[in-house]
């Protein structure tokens, strides 16, 4: 029973992750239809997202305590440290990417982007879990339509106000 039950909170705790993340990547959008109020509005749906983004984090702690019996192995076919050595490269990629990220924020608005996709990773593989490892890979759309709607966002905003941020930032996605 517990492990239907995070199960399913973990199902839902994703999509309202989803939907608040993506609510926020738009305050330019916002702020045409409510006014200067659009940021803090954001900052809300930001933080709420950042939450339930922990509720799946302790999902897949609970999930690897009390499994659903899928059709897909519990664990991998090799040892855990095997797994939890996958782990530890992943993570140390995903922090040498965050690390990277963080010191070029100036010109990198989405900085967090391509480092928490592989935490995710390096938390499943240190769980052994193939269904975390696989769920894992949900982020990576989400991740980039949200980099690609802030994108948007702000090239509409800063377009409107300096002309040339496209130029600027490097003008695709794939640059930041």
């Amino acid at each position: 029973m517990i492990a239907w039950i995070n199960f399913t909170v973990l199902i839902l705790a994703a999509a309202l992750f989803v939907y608040f993340y993506l609510k926020s990547a738009v305050p330019g959008a916002l702020e045409k239809k409510i006014g200067a109020v659009a940021y803090e509005e954001c900052q809300k749906y930001r933080t709420i997202a950042s939450l339930l983004m922990m509720v799946v984090g302790i999902n897949y702690v609970f999930y690897f305590l009390y499994p659903v019996p899928l059709p897909i192995p519990q664990t991998f076919p090799w040892s855990w440290w095997i797994s939890a050595a996958i782990s530890g490269v992943v993570a140390l990629w995903a922090a040498y990417l965050w690390w990277g990220e963080m010191s070029n924020t100036d010109t990198n608005h989405h900085w967090r982007f391509a480092s928490e996709l592989p935490f995710w990773c390096a938390i499943a593989f240190l769980l052994h879990s193939p269904f975390l490892a696989l769920f894992s890979l949900i982020w990576v759309p989400v991740f980039l339509l949200g980099a690609w709607l802030e994108n948007q966002d702000l090239t509409a905003r800063h377009h409107q106000e300096t002309g040339d941020y496209t130029k600027k930032n490097g003008g695709a996605l794939m640059a930041h």
